[in-house]
């Protein structure tokens, strides 16, 4: 017989970023590979891709296979009753990898809470208090801050160059472990997005190196 393992579902913030935190009964912290991806505006492939990628792979030094957890309390979860669970050292990883990537919402995030370390670790240091409602507050400006800074890219052949050195590292690690079409297609249809968003048009004669 299965032996299941159950969590509770508790919301939390990031600034003004919602995602979904569960509580394993022995205590541990968990997200949930969907929303690890979502939270950063991706799909779920993207989340189990880094999980296969060598970049992950050289960092943690060992595979990582995600537990599947039954939800106590999936009222808010849009019906999903149960989730694969990621620890938070997983999930900061690959946030970390996709904000290096080009996603501006994990870049921002990542730099985001980092800042907010260090502020709460220096004002523990000088014996000053803050609610977790007031770091949200700032946390949210960082956020915000981080995602819309540096997004003119337009007349900067440096970071036209690094663009392309990320998408072509991007395709290598597409190849690493996703060949399917539909996923290829899916990848090639985000980075075009990405490129317009910053006013390139990556089929423009000048634009290419």
């Amino acid at each position: 017989m299965e032996n299941k393992q159950y969590v509770t579902h508790c919301p939390f913030y990031i600034g003004d970023i919602k995602a979904d935190g569960f509580k394993t009964e022995s205590g541990d912290y968990l997200m949930s590979q969907t929303g690890s991806a979502e939270t950063i505006g991706e799909d779920e492939s993207y989340a189990r891709r880094f999980l296969r990628s060598k970049a992950f792979k050289d960092i943690w030094g060992k595979g990582f296979t995600p537990g599947t957890f039954e939800v106590l309390n999936p009222e808010q979860l849009k019906g999903q009753t149960r989730i694969s669970g990621w620890p938070p050292v997983i999930v900061g990883l690959y946030w970390h990898s996709r904000g290096n990537k080009g996603n501006k919402r994990a870049f921002a995030l990542t730099n985001g809470l980092i800042i907010d370390a260090l502020e709460e670790r220096i004002r523990e240091a000088f014996g000053d208090t803050t609610t977790i409602t007031e770091r949200n507050e700032k946390l949210s400006e960082y956020v915000s801050f981080l995602e819309a800074e540096n997004t003119d890219l337009r007349n900067n052949s440096e970071c036209w160059q690094y663009i392309n050195q990320e998408l072509n590292q991007q395709l290598e690690d597409l190849c690493e472990g996703m060949a399917e079409p539909d996923h290829l297609e899916a990848e090639n249809a985000r980075l075009l997005r990405i490129l317009r968003e910053h006013g390139i048009n990556p089929y423009s004669p000048q634009n290419y190196i």
